[in-house]
């Protein structure tokens, strides 16, 4: 008799007779119910049998999360770089209507469900087969509870990666139901939304083609509004007036940039030209003594200091005197004279201690000539029209303009036209203007002339005691300037003046058909927009490789083991059960936990045996 023939309880011998014959008629009635049965099997049997045993619907769970993984693919790549979508979904009618938002993060939601639920079916079914090839050795029957575990749960995927060590097919599997927690926060990690400005209107700001800058009837004044920038760019040179826009967002571009007419500014140190020649003077000064003063006469080195304009500082002394001279006379000067274009030139020659009188002990002895070192600099800057380019922004309603390029015709002679044209080349020009709009300046040179002239020139000399003279206020504003005052001044001049022109209402008004005085750009508000890390679908495009490589070593290692194909059907414990020997020693436990323990010291083998597969002792070699 077979070792595994007795596996009736351990009843009396009638009743286990009974249950043996019992058992052998089932076996036949079983086999002939079996033969009749597949002779009249249906079509939807044999396809049933068929998806079993080609692992059909395991191979469509990988098709559905491949195709999950690739619709997120393809629809976040439709989106990447734009502004988030919304989609509005209507629900119900009349009273009871309701609109839901769906957003790509609600869509990005669906297709996570689907992936994770399409990646665990081969990943359950495999784990679930390989529990029988498990067995066909002999294991512990805990790990028959280890397997069912991992297959439904990434606890048990941990209790069974800890069981087997990891060295195991089965692990892989495992490894995929933990790491499957991770796949929702993978997937929506994928998208994140910055903010990027887009373009909801037009913004505008001033420019101008054309500048008729003297008043009515008075060809060589000024007008108002250019005397007053023209001021405030001296006056106030830290502060000047801000070009006015027009932003409705307070967040405005103007992609192509934009010309308009201005003034530009040059500075240069001129000191090299200066043409120096000293001599002596005999003065007079009372000297004291012990009995009372003495007037005496001392021989004093002088020295006088001209530009080539003929600008001349005379009678600077070793140290007694400093003193600035100023000029507005543009004609002669050393840079600016070939430029006809030019409205404004600034001449100056400086003379400076360079040491401080609190320093000298004996402010009353002669020798206070030949002690006290001086130095003197002369310093030219210059006004002009000229065709700017800018480029311009405003963020957070604050203008930022950025002269990029500056256009200056020098052959021009303000003094024998009436009007002056500028014909920068047609590439340097923004692409928006219209052809026939060159850049048109009417008259006002001479005007600009007169009025620097007047206000820059001047003159201020001052001793070691006091102020000896002075007619100008710019001369005593500008006396202890550096070259870098100068170049700020002109600069602040330039800058009010340009806007003031830009703002001109004369511009609009005789502007000539083509010409465009006001520069068009766009105004932003920031929106969220997709931005797709694809460093992020590294996990589940992972999982989904690791899935169809356990599906594969699956069917293989079934087909290798002839292993009967069960996967996870629970109905397999009842036609496989423990054998009869090993049922009586778990027939009297009542609690999981004493269940799991002698779980842990049984050894059971899954083999087949002449009532078919059963869990039996290990067969010893």
């Amino acid at each position: 008799m077979s070792p595994y023939a007795s596996e009736g309880f351990n009843n009396p011998t009638k009743e286990t007779s009974t249950i043996d014959i019992a058992e052998n008629s089932a076996n036949d009635h079983e086999s002939q119910r079996t033969s009749t049965s597949e002779e009249q099997q249906g079509p939807s049997v044999r396809v049933l049998g068929a998806v079993e045993k080609f692992w059909i619907f395991e191979f469509f769970g990988f098709i559905l999360a491949l195709g999950s993984l690739l619709a997120v693919i393809a629809f976040l790549r439709v989106y990447d770089g734009r502004e988030s979508p919304e989609w509005k979904l209507p629900v119900g009618a009349g009273t009871y209507r309701k609109t839901f938002v769906l957003n790509i993060n609600a869509i990005i939601s669906i297709f996570t469900t689907t992936f994770t639920s399409g990646l665990l079916i081969p990943v359950a079914a495999s784990m679930s087969q390989l529990k029988w090839v498990w067995f066909q050795q002999g294991r512990p029957l805990s790990h028959y509870q280890a397997f069912e575990s991992a297959a439904r749960g990434p606890l048990g995927s941990v209790f069974l990666l800890w069981t087997l060590r990891g060295r195991r097919l089965a692990c892989v599997g495992a490894i995929i139901v933990v790491a499957a927690l991770g796949v929702g926060f993978s997937i929506q990690s994928l998208v994140i939304y910055p903010l990027r400005p887009v373009a909801t209107d037009h913004s505008s700001i001033g420019r101008t083609n054309v500048y008729y800058g003297t008043d009515d009837g008075l060809p060589y004044q000024m007008s108002a509004d250019m005397l007053g920038a023209t001021l405030r760019g001296i006056f106030q040179s830290s502060d000047p007036s801000e070009m006015k826009y027009n932003c409705p967002s307070g967040n405005c571009t103007w992609p192509e940039g934009f010309t308009t007419l201005g003034i530009c500014n040059q500075c240069f140190n001129v000191t090299d030209s200066l043409q120096k020649s000293c001599s002596t003077a005999d003065i007079e000064y009372v000297s004291p003594t012990g009995d009372g003063s003495t007037n005496s006469t001392a021989s004093v080195p002088y020295c006088n200091y001209t530009l080539p304009n003929g600008l001349r500082l005379d009678g600077i002394d070793s140290g007694m005197s400093t003193g600035i001279l100023n000029s507005g006379n543009w004609n002669n000067s050393v840079h600016f004279s070939d430029n006809n274009n030019t409205i404004g030139v600034l001449s100056s020659i400086q003379s400076k201690w360079t040491s401080s009188p609190s320093e000298w002990q004996d402010l009353d002895s002669g020798m206070i000539y030949a002690t006290a070192p001086y130095e003197v600099k002369a310093t030219e800057c210059g006004l002009s029209y000229c065709v700017q380019k800018f480029n311009t922004s405003v963020l957070r309603g604050a203008l930022t303009e950025q002269l990029i390029d500056t256009y200056v015709d020098s052959f021009i002679d303000a003094e024998r036209v009436a009007a002056i044209v500028f014909h920068p080349p047609p590439s340097w020009t923004n692409a928006s203007e219209n052809d026939s709009a060159n850049i048109y300046v009417a008259g006002a040179v001479q005007g600009f002339r007169q009025f620097f002239s007047k206000e820059f020139s001047g003159q201020k000399n001052s001793t070691v005691y006091s102020v000896t003279s002075s007619d100008s206020d710019f001369a005593v504003i500008s006396a202890d300037w550096e070259f870098s005052n100068f170049t700020d001044l002109f600069t602040s001049i330039a800058k009010s003046m340009t806007n003031s022109m830009r703002s001109s209402p004369y511009a609009e008004l005789y502007a000539e058909p083509g010409m465009i005085w006001s520069a068009i750009g766009v105004s932003n508000q920031e929106r969220p927009h997709v931005q797709v890390r694809w460093a992020w679908i590294a996990l589940p495009s992972t999982l989904l490789g690791l899935s169809i490589i356990l599906l594969l070593g699956t069917i293989w290692t079934t087909s290798k083991e002839k292993t009967i194909l069960w996967k996870g059907n629970s109905l397999a414990a009842f036609a496989h059960p423990l054998a009869g020997d090993m049922r009586d020693k778990i027939s009297t436990i009542t609690g999981p936990r004493e269940m799991q323990q002698e779980a842990e010291r049984l050894q059971v083998q899954w083999l087949k045996t002449d009532r078919g597969y059963r869990l039996v002792p290990p067969k010893q070699d």
